[in-house]
């Protein structure tokens, strides 16, 4: 028999927009096409997966919330010092 793994947390819309905020320090309201795409994400999440980027120096696929929200993972946001 296999069973269906259950995914680990599920982060609601709200949650999604405030991971946005804490990693991009974004105080402003959220615009339309922001919320389209966090609800995506939500929706996404809520499914069992795990929302995937490619840095933008390098090509490496990121997973970690902040490296995902930066578009650029912790190794090349030091060598521009970025970290």
């Amino acid at each position: 028999m296999i069973a269906k793994k259950n995914p680990g947390g599920r982060a609601g819309e709200s949650q999604a927009v405030e991971w946005v905020r804490d990693y991009l320090e974004y105080s402003e309201p959220l615009t339309v096409e922001e919320r389209s795409e966090v609800a995506a994400v939500s929706v996404v999440v809520e499914l069992g997966y795990r929302p995937a980027v490619q840095c933008t120096s390098c090509g490496s696929w990121l997973v970690a919330p902040k490296s995902v929200a930066l578009h650029r993972g912790p190794v090349c946001r030091s060598k521009d010092g970025d970290a």
